[in-house]
């Protein structure tokens, strides 16, 4: 048997935050035990974003306002 280390995140989480099936994630975990969820982009599917400034820009202010989302849910 081969861990791949996935986890399930519920159908409502993943709805509300538009998770996608293959997403890869940063975890960070907090001295209380909780666990955060950092989405990372995909740079071969966003391969164009790079060069773009004002597309990174909006990228960072997304991942930004859903980071606080999550932080107050």
């Amino acid at each position: 048997m081969i861990n791949r280390g996935m986890i399930t995140i519920p159908a409502k989480l993943r709805q509300k935050f538009s998770y996608q099936d293959g997403m890869k994630f940063m975890i960070e975990s907090s001295e209380n035990g909780a666990l955060k969820l950092i989405p990372l982009i995909d740079v071969e599917k966003e391969q164009d974003w790079y060069l773009d400034s004002e597309t990174i820009l909006k990228v960072i202010e997304k991942n930004r306002e859903n980071e606080i989302e999550r932080e107050n849910s």
